[in-house]
């Protein structure tokens, strides 16, 4: 790992962000110093990133999975819906600005519902496949955020995923009644700037807990 984290956390701020959100996807910028210090720990504490295969679900513009390339995966598959989102974030892989990563990602225009890894079998023994998601909160689509919990879970023995602190016990349990250990990381404040038509501060205070979820007897 040839990067420290104050340097990765410069680099994910400076990816583009949605030019018009949607409140439909719930989309929202998640700032560099989140993103970097989640990925941190993923890789220094965990030793879950490098030279292993991390899924992005709900990628938006690939803050978490340019992240994720540059601290060492292996291969990154990016998923998400939205193809304006998708757009953006292939015209700032392909450009001058991320030669190094952009041979290690695969972005996929696709509803997380129905996406699935073809011959798994194929996989190193020696790889882990890690999910690492900012999913929407549920806010405005009720259920999407267990939605996206549910496939991570179903993908990965591994995952790292963002939530609302005040859906943290409810997820917690969920997440338990699947047979996966949990491991509060981090609890953080972001700020969301006025972006929706219903939005009536300048900034918009939101708190979110960082689990890891770790299959049992994995």
């Amino acid at each position: 790992m040839n990067i420290k984290r104050k340097e990765l956390s410069r680099i994910i701020e400076s990816i583009p962000t949605f030019s018009k959100p949607k409140v439909y996807f719930e989309q929202y910028v998640l700032p560099g110093n989140v993103a970097s210090r989640l990925l941190w720990i993923a890789e220094t504490v965990y030793g879950d990133i490098s030279n292993n295969i991390i899924i992005d679900l709900g990628c938006g513009t690939g803050r978490l999975s340019v992240g994720a390339a540059l601290l060492g995966a292996e291969y990154v598959i990016s998923v998400d819906v939205d193809f304006d989102a998708v757009a953006l974030f292939k015209n700032v892989l392909y450009s001058d600005i991320f030669p190094k990563v952009s041979s290690k990602i695969d972005i996929v225009c696709a509803d997380v519902r129905f996406f699935n890894i073809v011959n798994r079998e194929k996989i190193s023994s020696n790889r882990k496949v890690i999910v690492i998601q900012n999913p929407p909160f549920g806010v405005h689509r009720k259920g999407y955020d267990v939605l996206f919990l549910s496939k991570a879970l179903e993908l990965a023995h591994i995952v790292y995923t963002l939530h609302k602190s005040s859906t943290k016990d409810y997820v917690i349990n969920y997440i338990e009644n699947k047979k996966f250990v949990v491991t509060e990381l981090f609890k953080e404040s972001i700020r969301i700037p006025m972006m929706y038509s219903f939005h009536r501060k300048r900034f918009h205070k939101v708190n979110i807990v960082a689990l890891r979820c770790e299959r049992r007897n994995y």
